[in-house]
């Protein structure tokens, strides 16, 4: 199994138009994705007061080791993690394990420490985070976004070039100098003057721009 981290996909995510953050974090509230930690470390059994919802206290026999993927707690009492998501700045301490909730441990309470034990808490940030690739690329319909991302990016490029080449052959064309070169002298002129590999223009951009250019310049459009 393949996993994303954040950073990854929030990269992803910021590389189109089609589907940003608010998207991935309805999909992850909604439970259509899954976000993980991978510990490697101790984690202990809490226990939740039933009135404020809070965690108050552990249990000391419950301490273990563990390594591997496990949920981080989301809720909005103890750990809310769609606000880290949403760029809030805090730690993740707590993860849901056979549904209970458990303390992430960096070492061993001793048998002072009866209630809080945070200090002792292995700290993970969002940097921490991981999600299955095959989910979030499903889920995101990521093949198809990257294409239509192209596609319009193609499509703006044509437009941009369409009006510059446009102006600039129409400026050719009613000059005294150059006014009587032919449509193909023209476009053979610009085609050696326009830079591509330093524009990063493909033939699919190029060509197409050329002829819209053209038929723009003999409809008298541009």
């Amino acid at each position: 199994m393949k996993y994303l981290t954040f950073k990854e996909v929030h990269q992803k995510i910021t590389d189109h138009e089609s589907y940003d953050m608010d998207d991935f974090i309805n999909a992850y509230i909604s439970k259509e994705i899954k976000i993980y930690l991978n510990h490697t470390g101790l984690i202990v059994k809490n226990f939740i007061n039933p009135n404020t919802k809070m965690v108050n206290s552990y249990s000391p026999d419950s301490v273990k080791a563990h390594r591997g993927l496990i949920e981080p707690l989301d809720d909005i009492f103890n750990q809310d993690i769609v606000s880290l998501l949403q760029g809030q700045l805090n730690t993740i301490i707590y993860a849901t394990i056979d549904n209970e909730i458990y303390t992430l441990l960096r070492k061993i309470p001793t048998e002072t420490e009866s209630f809080d034990i945070t200090h002792l808490a292995k700290l993970y940030t969002t940097g921490d985070l991981l999600i299955e690739k095959e989910q979030f690329e499903s889920l995101c319909n990521i093949n198809s976004l990257y294409e239509s991302r192209s596609d319009r990016s193609i499509e703006l490029e044509n437009t941009k070039l369409l009006r510059i080449i446009g102006s600039i052959l129409a400026g050719l064309d009613k000059s005294k100098r150059y006014g009587d070169l032919t449509q193909n002298s023209l476009y053979d002129l610009m085609t050696r003057t326009v830079d591509l590999e330093k524009l990063r223009l493909g033939n699919k951009t190029v060509e197409k721009v050329f002829s819209k250019a053209n038929d723009a310049i003999e409809n008298h459009l541009i």
